[in-house]
C-alpha cells in the first residue's frame, strides 16, 4: 500500500492562523462583554470599582500644539498656534491613552441619611518626567474626590466635584475632555448645600475654591503674558447659586456667580480690590431621536469659569487699580440618533474678551491675551456593544489676540473605548 505523506504546514502560515484566530476571539469577547463595574459590600458599604480604557488617535493639519499641561493630547477653541508662529503650519499624528481613568464609589445607610463618596483619577497628570521614545508614561491625577450626605430632600457635597457654575446636561458630546468654547469646564474643591424639590428639580447654594484664572502659558522668557497680573491673594471664596429643572425631555438651569479679586503690584506694594460676577443659562430639548443643547454665560471676571480659556478675570491697571474682565460665551449643538447605538453630534462655540480690558486707561490685558475664540464640531460615535464604543470626529479651532493676530487648525480625532 503507498503511504500517505505527511504535509508539513509553513510556521508562517500556523503563525498567521494562530493571530487570526486569537484576534477572532478577542473580537468574539468584546461583542460578547457587557459594561459592568465591579460591585460588592464591605460591613454595610456598597463599593463599587469601574473606569474606562481609552485609546485615542489624533492628527493635526494646518497647525499643532506641542506645549502646554498637556503637551498637545488635549486642546480646545483657545490653544491654535497663531500665524507665522514654528507650529502654524505644521502637521502632527499623536496616540494616546493618556484619557483612561479608574473610580471608585461607596454608598453607605448611616441611619442619618445616605453617605456617597466618589474619588476617581486619570492620567493627564504631568509627563515632564519620561518621553514618548522609551515608555509614554503620564501621571495620575485627581478628577474627583467629593463626599455627600443626602437626608430626605437635602443634600450637603464636601470635595472636589464639578463647579456648581457648570451644566452638563446641556452639554454637547465631544470627542475628549476639551472641546468647543463657551462652555464652562471647572473642577473644584466645594462645600454645597442642594435641596431637592422633587427627582431632577433642586436649588443649590456653594462656595467654591477661587482663583483669579490663567494669566500666562509656558515659563518665562519663552512663556506669553497675557495680563497685568500683579500677586493675587484669594482671601474670599467664589458664590454660586444655581436652579436646576428637569422633565423627560427637557432641562433647564440658570446659574449666578459672585466673587473677589485681591492683588498687589509687586514693585510699589500697593493693593486693591473688585468683586466679579456672573450669570449663566443653558438647557437641553430631546424631540425623538433628536437632542438639542445650548449655554450662555457673561460676566466681569467670569472668565476661567468659560472652558479652559486663556483668560484672568482680573489684572492691574497702570495706576494699581483691580480691573475685571467682561467674558461672554456661546456653545451649542444637536445630536441625532441615527438608531440605537449609532449618534451624531455637530457643535459649535464662540467666547470672547472685551476688547476694552485692553485699550485705554483701564487697560489690564496684554496684546497676547484671547480676544475671541471659535470652534466647531462633528462627530459620530458608534456604541458597538455595552461596554465597547468606536467614535471618529473632526474639530476646527480659530482664534484671535488682542493685538490682532490670528491663528486656527483642524484636529481629526478616532478613539477605542472599554468601559469596565
Amino acid at each position: 500500500m503507498r503511504k500517505l505523506r505527511k504535509r508539513r504546514l509553513h510556521p508562517h502560515f500556523c503563525l498567521r492562523n494562530r493571530i487570526s484566530v486569537f484576534l477572532l476571539l478577542v473580537a468574539a469577547i468584546l461583542m460578547a462583554s457587557p459594561a459592568a463595574a465591579v460591585d460588592f459590600d464591605v460591613k454595610g458599604t456598597n463599593v463599587t470599582l469601574g473606569g474606562y480604557l481609552k485609546a485615542m488617535l489624533i492628527y493635526d493639519s494646518n497647525g499643532t500644539v506641542d506645549t502646554g499641561p498637556f503637551d498637545g493630547d488635549l486642546i480646545g477653541g483657545y490653544d491654535p498656534p497663531l500665524d507665522g508662529t514654528p507650529n502654524a503650519d505644521k502637521e502632527d499624528f499623536r496616540m494616546t491613552a493618556r484619557e483612561s481613568r479608574l473610580w471608585v464609589k461607596t454608598s453607605t445607610d448611616t441611619g442619618k441619611g445616605i453617605l456617597k463618596t466618589h474619588i476617581e483619577g486619570d492620567f493627564f497628570g504631568s509627563a515632564d518626567f519620561d518621553s514618548e521614545t522609551w515608555s509614554n508614561s503620564t501621571s495620575f491625577r485627581i478628577r474627583h474626590a467629593y463626599g455627600s450626605l443626602t437626608r430626605g430632600s437635602h443634600v450637603v457635597t464636601a470635595g472636589q466635584n464639578w463647579s456648581t457654575f457648570m451644566d452638563l446636561a446641556a452639554g454637547v458630546p465631544e470627542m475628549d475632555l476639551a472641546g468647543d468654547p463657551g462652555f464652562c469646564f471647572v473642577r473644584q474643591t466645594m462645600i454645597r448645600y442642594q435641596h431637592n424639590l422633587r427627582p431632577g428639580h433642586y436649588f443649590a447654594a456653594a462656595i467654591e475654591n477661587p482663583d483669579r484664572g490663567l494669566t500666562a502659558t509656558g515659563p518665562p522668557p519663552t512663556g506669553l503674558i497675557f495680563t497685568n497680573a500683579g500677586e493675587s491673594k484669594e482671601t474670599v471664596p467664589d458664590f454660586i447659586l444655581k436652579y436646576f429643572y428637569a422633565t423627560k425631555t427637557m432641562t433647564l438651569s440658570a446659574r449666578g456667580l459672585v466673587r473677589q479679586f485681591d492683588l498687589t503690584d509687586a514693585a510699589t506694594d500697593e493693593s486693591d480690590s473688585a468683586m466679579g460676577w456672573g450669570m449663566g443659562l443653558s438647557g437641553s430639548y430631546k424631540a425623538g431621536p433628536v437632542r438639542f443643547a445650548a449655554t450662555f454665560m457673561y460676566g466681569e471676571g467670569v472668565g476661567r469659569y468659560g472652558g479652559l480659556g486663556n483668560i484672568g478675570g482680573a489684572g492691574l491697571t497702570a495706576n494699581n487699580e483691580v480691573e475685571t474682565v467682561g467674558f461672554m460665551g456661546v456653545n451649542g449643538g444637536v445630536t441625532f440618533a441615527l438608531s440605537d447605538t449609532l449618534k451624531w453630534t455637530v457643535g459649535a462655540g464662540w467666547a470672547e474678551n472685551d476688547d476694552d480690558a485692553y485699550n485705554g486707561t483701564d487697560a489690564v490685558l496684554t496684546g497676547y491675551a484671547t480676544k475671541t475664540a471659535i470652534g466647531y464640531h462633528t462627530n459620530l460615535k458608534w456604541q458597538v456593544t455595552p461596554g465597547f464604543e468606536w467614535a471618529i470626529g473632526v474639530g476646527q479651532y480659530e482664534r484671535e489676540v488682542m493685538n490682532g493676530e490670528e491663528g486656527d487648525m483642524l484636529r481629526t480625532q478616532m478613539y477605542f473605548k472599554y468601559d469596565y
